[in-house]
């Protein structure tokens, strides 16, 4: 299925079950009113909200009920899994991974890789997307540095142990490719200013918060 954009209203019963992970509610609001099928709210669509706070049961309710799998945000172009990603979640990236969502790496659009380190800090998120196939290696350009890893991203983040993680796996055995890698990503952190944590994505109560 086509990475499709959510245009639609959001309903705020909707976002309530969502949370409430109240199945039978969702499945009675979308039969009262089918347009909520692929609608999005501020943060996203029924499917980000979901994948953000990690309800599998609802996302697979969702997906029963022929909402779109590879929804983008209609601004951001954000995939379901970059949320799940930014939350931590890693029973529901590998349900995302299963159903076939693009494992993107480019900055401008979703890029889950990135969104399990920072926002997600997650070893096990980072270790079913490199598991996956998705392009640990990737330079990207830009920044004070110039230039970004994944590999360095991490060590920008305080998590040596993921950096570690993704450099074997792009070592593939080779254990001074292993050492190689991480001396380069050294380098570039080296190369940037000192950064404030901070989610890549928001947070529903962030959302909440911006709207009072």
């Amino acid at each position: 299925m086509t990475g499709k954009s959510a245009s639609s209203l959001f309903d705020p019963r909707m976002s309530q079950a969502i949370r409430d992970a109240d199945l039978d509610g969702i499945r009675e609001l979308v039969r009262d009113h089918p347009g909520l099928i692929d609608s999005w709210a501020p943060g996203g669509s029924c499917q980000h909200s979901a994948a953000r706070e990690g309800r599998l049961e609802v996302l697979k309710v969702l997906f029963d009920l022929g909402f779109t799998v590879n929804l983008r945000h209609a601004r951001e172009g954000l995939l379901p899994i970059c949320s799940a990603a930014d939350g931590g979640h890693a029973d529901v990236v590998s349900y995302l991974i299963s159903l076939g969502q693009p494992l993107e790496v480019t900055p401008s659009v979703c890029n889950p890789l990135l969104a399990a380190i920072s926002g997600g800090r997650s070893a096990e998120c980072v270790r079913l997307l490199l598991d996956a196939g998705i392009d640990a290696g990737h330079r990207y350009k830009g920044g004070p540095s110039g230039e970004m890893t994944a590999t360095a991203y991490a060590l920008m983040h305080g998590l040596p142990e993921i950096a570690e993680m993704i450099a074997a796996h792009l070592a593939e055995g080779d254990e001074n490719k292993q050492d190689e890698t991480l001396k380069d990503a050294y380098r570039i952190l080296k190369k940037q200013p000192p950064m404030k944590q901070r989610r890549i994505l928001p947070s529903e109560e962030n959302l909440e918060q911006d709207g009072d």
